[in-house]
């Protein structure tokens, strides 16, 4: 029998990691356009080159939009998922628009005992993971799920869905048409926790469904005050529970209240005068930031927002924010778009040059009742590297007052 010949899509850490376990892959990247060896003598082509006829499976990295010409020529695409779908193990996917991290780490770190590990969209490649280890916990993105369909969760968590990677999906209906898409293979001895907007959903597997997390806490006899997460972060800790208990009969809050965040995700910081300073730069979209607004609205806040919003109506935000203590900072590529929708609703603003520049605004008008919160809405690859290069600006700015 011949060698399967496999083309690798993208040359990224997804690909790297299977090129590992796949015998002589080729890659096909945009960023080259002659073929070229890299450090481990894998063969990388230009794009152009692909030929569907010399490929008999094709794996794609996830972030590839269906609408490129790679996606379009294959004939035979699977996900990474796919790949190891008949991998033995208990398999937890986590999805949803904001929340996926979190809740994935907080899963993990109540699971710890149990042998879980994680990985997915989280950083960690499926192809890295120990196969022999009990229960795998995937931060699934949407643009997995679009590519997937033969792998299939034993449970599915669905963090709440608000508008995102709407130019990759096409439309808002097709983003949830995939992060529902899992639902449509599981068997009725898997389980999928959802938000109470999707019951109606056609699947096998036992449906619980969730209207906020008072509903959630309920459901699970949870007691939210022994929860010390507050804010987007309450709803990550009480799904982490939910599994704890499903798996093993049991809460924890010591171990739940543990569990210490990630840098960049409503991170607070006082600077020498004792004013707060709220590094919230994770906040790439509408959800996010209106989350953080809630958690410090009791406070009049200098807001800062912009960057990269991919084209999305920003309306919804500026109708929770019109009526509250909230002065705009505007900045980033879409900053003009923040002025006129600040004007049109009536909310306070100022235009800036960049980052440093809304800094230094809100420098001269905070109180010490008051809070700075970095909490753009959009994303940072406009002005920025990343949104952690964001954030490290911005606190390294704020620390020196």
């Amino acid at each position: 029998m011949s060698k399967k010949r496999v083309s690798l899509f993208g040359y990224g850490i997804t690909t790297k990691a299977l090129a590992e376990v796949i015998k002589d892959p080729v890659f096909y990247d945009d960023n080259y356009t002659e073929p070229t060896f890299d450090e481990n003598r894998y063969l990388i082509r230009p794009t152009k080159e692909f030929n569907p006829d010399f490929s008999d499976l094709e794996i794609t990295s996830p972030g590839i939009p269906p609408s490129h010409q790679l996606i379009q020529k294959a004939k035979h695409l699977i996900s990474e998922y796919d790949y190891f779908a008949d991998v033995m193990t208990h398999k937890i996917w986590i999805s949803g628009t904001n929340g996926k991290t979190t809740t994935t780490q907080m899963m993990q770190h109540i699971l710890d005992d149990k042998g879980a590990i994680y990985g997915g969209n989280i950083g960690v490649p499926l192809a890295k993971l120990d196969q022999k280890a009990p229960i795998w916990i995937l931060e699934t993105s949407s643009f997995t799920i679009h590519y997937t369909n033969k792998a299939k969760p034993n449970i599915y968590v669905l963090l709440p869905l608000t508008p995102d990677h709407l130019s990759w999906h096409g439309s808002m209906s097709a983003y949830i048409s995939d992060k529902l898409k899992p639902l449509k293979k599981m068997s009725k001895y898997a389980t999928a926790i959802i938000p109470y907007k999707y019951r109606n959903v056609k699947t096998s597997a036992k449906l619980i469904t969730y209207k906020d997390e008072e509903d959630l806490a309920s459901q699970f006899n949870i007691d939210i005050s022994k929860v010390k997460f507050k804010g987007a972060f309450l709803l990550d800790a009480l799904l982490a529970m939910v599994v704890d208990k499903l798996l093993f009969e049991r809460i924890s809050y010591d171990t739940i209240n543990s569990f210490k965040l990630d840098p960049h995700r409503q991170e607070e910081i006082l600077d020498s005068k004792k004013r707060l300073w709220v590094n919230d730069t994770k906040a790439t979209n509408i959800d996010a930031s209106i989350a953080a607004i809630k958690r410090y609205q009791d406070k009049f806040i200098h807001l800062i927002l912009g960057g990269d919003d991919k084209g999305v109506n920003l309306n919804e935000l500026f109708e929770f924010i019109k009526d509250k203590d909230i002065k705009i900072y505007a900045i980033g590529s879409n900053k003009d778009k923040l002025i006129k929708l600040a004007n049109t609703f009536g909310v306070k603003h100022q235009k800036c040059k960049n980052l440093e520049d809304a800094i230094l605004q809100i420098d001269k008008e905070l109180k010490d009742d008051q809070v700075a919160l970095l909490s753009p809405a959009a994303a940072s690859l406009d002005e920025f590297d990343s949104y952690a290069q964001r954030g490290d600006l911005f606190k390294q700015s704020c620390q020196k007052f």
